[in-house]
């Protein structure tokens, strides 16, 4: 029985149009079989070459320890790297988790969120620049001082948070974690 020039190479039972490669011309199989053995011939590949090194290692960068292995399928992230984003994730879906522990809040900071308003804010702002009649050159030069250090305190307290933070967290992230926001920041 002759091959028709549209059918499958495969095998004789496949009635299957030939799939067309990118450039246009047709592959010498269809679309399901072309795909069955091109995973055959990876496989066969693998068997002949086992996994280096470097393909089992940890995806984190600089970590060298295997990765880990669940329902017989190798992760991308070692036991501890795992460990770690599992719980940064179940952290980060928990509500009230990116607000700070109560032992690490300032006396400065309970203050202010303990329902007054922030230093700086459109409630804090002068009565005459909220209007619709504002205008900045009517200004005087005592609320444009006012509205400065408002502004800088604002900024000096998001500073310190910020400082308390990375404080309380230093004990979950690692090292190089912390070395490389360092080298990021600077």
């Amino acid at each position: 029985m002759a091959k028709k020039p549209n059918q499958c190479a495969y095998s004789s039972g496949c009635c299957g149009r030939l799939a067309i490669k990118k450039n246009g011309k047709p592959h010498t199989m269809c679309e399901t079989h072309r795909r069955y053995q091109a995973k055959k011939q990876r496989q066969r590949r693998c068997e002949k070459h086992p996994p280096t090194l470097r393909e089992t290692q940890c995806r984190y960068p600089g970590c060298e320890e295997v990765r880990a292995i669940k329902s017989g399928k190798m992760l991308q992230l070692c036991e501890m790297h795992r460990a770690r984003h599992n719980e940064d994730s179940e952290a980060s879906t928990r509500p009230g988790a990116a607000r700070m522990p109560p032992e690490a809040v300032s006396e400065s900071e309970a203050t202010l969120t303990a329902g007054k308003s922030p230093p700086f804010g459109i409630r804090t702002l002068p009565r005459e620049m909220t209007s619709n009649s504002f205008r900045p050159d009517e200004l005087s030069r005592s609320t444009l001082s006012d509205l400065s250090r408002a502004l800088t305190d604002r900024q000096h307290q998001r500073s310190q948070a910020d400082a308390l933070f990375f404080q309380h967290h230093a004990e979950i992230w690692s090292k190089q974690y912390i070395s490389a926001l360092n080298k990021h920041s600077n």
